[in-house]
C-alpha cells in the first residue's frame, strides 16, 4: 500500500536483502510496484529474501507493468526460485520495451535451469533499445549446452556494448 501512494516516483531503490519477506512479501512488493506507472529507474534488491516461485513470479509480473522503465537492476540471488520464475522473468522483460540498461542477478537459485536461461536471453533479445546488459546465472542448474546457447544469443544483441554473462559454478 505504501508504494502505491508514491505514484509520481520516477526513481526507486528498494533494498530488502537478507530479510524473510517470503512469497507474501514478494506479492505485496509486486502489487505496490504495479502502481508506479511513471517509474523509469528501479533498483530492487531481494537477495536472500526467502522467495520461492510464487513470490518470484509476482515480482516478475509487477515489474512487467512498469513499461516506462529505462533502467532495471534486480537481484533475486540466493532464493529458492525455479523454472516457473525464470519463465515469468522472461515474459516480463519483453514488456519493458524502453529498457536501455538491465542488470539481473538470479545466481544461486539451485532450481533455475536450462529453460529459464534460454527464455530470459530470448526475452532480452527482443529489447531493441537495450545498450547495457549484465546477467548473472552463477550456481544454478545450467548445462554446458544452455550456457553456450545463452552466450551465442547475447552475442547477437546488436546495440549492447560489452555485455556480461556470468554462469560460473553451473552444473
Amino acid at each position: 500500500e505504501s508504494l502505491a501512494q508514491l505514484k509520481h516516483l520516477t526513481n526507486l531503490t528498494l533494498d530488502l536483502s537478507n530479510n524473510r519477506i517470503c512469497d507474501d512479501g514478494g506479492e505485496a512488493i509486486a502489487e505496490g510496484l504495479g502502481h508506479l506507472e511513471l517509474l523509469t529507474n528501479l533498483t530492487l534488491d531481494l537477495y536472500s529474501s526467502s522467495l520461492h516461485d510464487y513470490g518470484g513470479i509476482a515480482i516478475a509480473e509487477g515489474v512487467a507493468k512498469l513499461t516506462q522503465m529505462t533502467s532495471l537492476t534486480i537481484s533475486l540471488a540466493y532464493n529458492s526460485l525455479g523454472e516457473a520464475t525464470g519463465k515469468a522473468i522472461a515474459e516480463g522483460i519483453v514488456q519493458l520495451k524502453q529498457l536501455t540498461k538491465l542488470t539481473l542477478d538470479v545466481s544461486s537459485n539451485s532450481l533455475l535451469g536450462d529453460d529459464s536461461g534460454r527464455a530470459i536471453v530470448e526475452g532480452v533479445s527482443k529489447l531493441d533499445q537495450l545498450t547495457s546488459l549484465t546477467l548473472d546465472f552463477s550456481n544454478n542448474k545450467l548445462a554446458e549446452g544452455a550456457c553456450k546457447a545463452m552466450a551465442e544469443g547475447i552475442a547477437l544483441l546488436e546495440y549492447v556494448t560489452s555485455p556480461t554473462l556470468r554462469v560460473l559454478g553451473t552444473v
